[in-house]
């Protein structure tokens, strides 16, 4: 299954969950209704692989959970995240 990946700027609040995915790796496990993140197009399943950073415009590799919710929380307005989503066939 081919992946694509997202680049969305999400402005806070973001209206998600975060997970961490078996294996490592950071997993978007829920997306609120009507939220910023689902504005944005993000969804529950997506895999994180770059979150903005403490600093500046850096990005910051999405492998851990803890330092990846640090880093949002560190964002004052908007937090960029760079998204892997898989298309399973059968699955929409």
């Amino acid at each position: 299954a081919a992946g694509k990946t997202i680049e969305v700027e999400v402005p806070k609040p973001l209206g998600l969950t975060l997970g961490q995915k078996q294996g490592g790796g950071v997993v978007i496990t829920g997306v609120q209704n009507g939220g910023n993140a689902a504005k944005a197009g993000l969804k529950s399943g997506d895999q994180v692989l770059y979150t903005s950073s403490f600093f500046g415009d850096e990005l910051w590799p999405a492998d851990k959970l803890s330092y990846t919710k640090t880093a949002i929380q560190a964002k004052p307005e908007s937090v960029y995240f760079v998204v892997s989503r898989y298309n399973y066939r059968g699955k929409i």
